[in-house]
């Protein structure tokens, strides 16, 4: 009933790759594997520049343990398109699946290394092989060695070093390797806001604040409206006990607040400011600072508590520090 609804469709519409590929799913349900096979030819034929369909082809020999098929077919198709990143990856399956392991890798590095090829198939390729690569005994040397290949290049990829430096980070290496593979990523695309943000965290963690203030400060020419590097930038000047720059880089971040802005973010720069400004006896800008925090987050614990103590200590407004503190 399936393939006469698909029938009429035809009728009515016109073949198509979609109805024929509609078609042959069913076959393939059915377990007509003869006709399913026919249903993919007739593409190939009605189609004969088409590549795409002849390596469709070749990957459904594969699945049906056809390989010498499938292996003409796709060297047929990188005789007459040797870019085709399709092909190419059908055929480095190919090899992996006939355990030729050395043309595998030959293919490997020439989908990764190619200048044609896209990085939607780069990605796909570097994921498979971490894959295949943790299913067999996960040997990060091989995985970052393949990296590094791929980046040694001319143009590399600012996407594959962000990759490796994840995966760095997931295989839980040195924190000086993440981090420079995170500085990789910035020497590639100085924009990359994500992957400073990373590298930043690393650094924090290290305590590294000199650091965290050098990223954050070279953030705000490329990402000037990223409000979490003020935040870093400020909190590790604070660290350092320089609280006049602190001061003026909760500032800087505070002109960059906006209706978009992070609401946590903000409430906590507004609440670190208010510690600053109330630590330096400017107690009615402190308070100011901190209703602002609470303005943008009614329930920052920090800011309650400190706002309440204050208030108490100086004998002001009671009844708010009550409440403030009970909350």
């Amino acid at each position: 009933m399936m393939l006469k609804t698909i029938s009429r469709l035809e009728n009515e519409e016109g073949e198509s790759e979609q109805l024929t590929l509609s078609k042959m799913r069913v076959y393939e349900m059915m377990n007509d594997k003869k006709a399913a096979y026919k249903e993919l030819q007739s593409l190939v034929d009605e189609h004969p520049l088409d590549m795409g369909y002849k390596t469709m082809l070749g990957n459904w020999l594969m699945q049906h343990e056809r390989q010498k098929e499938a292996y003409k077919l796709f060297t047929d198709v990188l005789r007459e398109e040797p870019d085709n990143a399709y092909a190419q990856m059908s055929l480095y399956d190919y090899y992996k699946a006939t355990q030729q392991e050395n043309l595998a890798h030959e293919m490997l590095d020439k989908i990764l290394l190619g200048k044609k090829t896209d990085l939607e198939t780069k990605v796909m390729m570097f994921r498979s092989y971490i894959q295949d690569n943790e299913s067999n005994g996960a040997d990060s040397t091989q995985v970052i060695a393949l990296f590094d290949k791929a980046l040694n290049v001319q143009q590399p990829s600012a996407d594959i070093a962000e990759m490796r430096a994840a995966y760095m980070q997931l295989k839980k290496m040195p924190a000086d390797t993440i981090c420079k593979a995170y500085e990789k990523v910035l020497a590639i695309a100085p924009d990359n806001a994500n992957a400073r943000v990373q590298l930043i965290q690393n650094l924090w963690n290290k305590k590294n604040y000199d650091a965290v203030v050098a990223q954050s400060n070279a953030a705000h020419a490329y990402n000037p409206e990223e409000m979490v590097f003020y935040y870093f930038g400020g909190m590790a000047y604070y660290q350092k006990m320089e609280e006049d720059s602190a001061l003026n880089e909760f500032r800087l971040g505070m002109a960059q607040v906006n209706k978009q802005s992070n609401p946590d973010l903000v409430s906590d720069l507004y609440a670190m400011m208010g510690d600053i400004l109330h630590k330096r006896g400017d107690k009615t800008a402190a308070f100011a600072a901190y209703d602002s925090c609470l303005q943008w987050k009614d329930d920052n614990i920090m800011a309650l508590n400190n706002y309440a103590y204050y208030m108490a200590e100086s004998g002001l407004d009671l009844h708010k520090a009550e409440v403030m503190s009970y909350k």
